[in-house]
């Protein structure tokens, strides 16, 4: 792109209309309130409300050392490997990002997607022994 067309593309990006990217900070308020509120109604995670990303970051330390057809769960890697496997889940481990108690999961999808999320990973939970 010509110097030009990028000072005129800044100008518009910086003084345009901020309606759309109004309309998406709510949406992605609410999506953090529907995983916040169902992390909230599984037994034993602690999760903190996000603060500017769009993905939950939540302890689930309370379920380590249970398992699942003789696997033992560990650690955040060991949770997620489960997860997958069993549920269809994908997360991230939280040792990847300093806390190996907790791990990640995006909001930055569907509300349908994210109370499936929720349901599978309570189910993968409660499969737990």
């Amino acid at each position: 792109m010509h110097a030009p067309y990028r000072k005129k593309a800044a100008s518009a990006a910086l003084t345009g209309p901020t309606t759309e990217l109004e309309m998406m900070e709510t949406k992605f308020q609410e999506r953090r309130d529907l995983i916040i509120k169902g992390l909230s109604e599984i037994e034993g995670i602690k999760c903190p409300v996000p603060g500017g990303a769009f993905y939950a970051f939540f302890d689930l330390s309370y379920y380590y050392g249970r398992s699942f057809k003789n696997e033992l769960i560990k650690c955040s890697a060991d949770m997620c490997t489960y997860l997958l496997a069993e549920e269809n889940i994908g997360l991230v481990p939280g040792d990847a990002f300093g806390n190996d108690n907790c791990v990640r999961m995006s909001f930055a999808c569907s509300d349908k997607n994210i109370l499936e999320g929720l349901r599978r990973l309570k189910s993968g939970l409660e499969k737990l022994t």
